[in-house]
């Protein structure tokens, strides 16, 4: 029987957790909070990246990338969907919106 892994939702990703996970020999898969300093600075160069791969219907791209981290070594998957683009589009109008009526104000 091969090992498992520990599936979580963004909740459970802090050093401290991954550190103890890690400790553990615990294998895991986590969504890396988008509000993290580490995963914004990953966000914010991949728009350059020349490494982005794309699935067979070319629909999503993606790349992976080490990170090396207090807690260990990690790789991470960066995804980019329409879908999401579009969600994060449609937040930063809002937040524009409302900043721009507060100032109005």
């Amino acid at each position: 029987m091969s090992p498992g892994f520990f599936v979580a939702d963004s909740g459970v990703y802090s050093e401290a957790n991954m550190r103890r996970c890690n400790e553990a020999k615990i294998r895991w898969i986590s969504r890396v909070p988008a509000t993290s300093t580490e995963a914004k600075a990953v966000v914010e160069t991949a728009a350059d990246r020349t490494q982005w791969q794309h699935s067979e219907d070319g629909q999503t791209p993606w790349f992976t990338q080490t990170m090396t981290l207090p807690q260990g070594q990690e790789r991470w998957v960066v995804v980019r969907t329409e879908q999401g683009e579009a969600r994060a589009q449609a937040t930063l109008k809002r937040k524009v919106e409302k900043a721009e009526h507060s100032w109005k104000q």
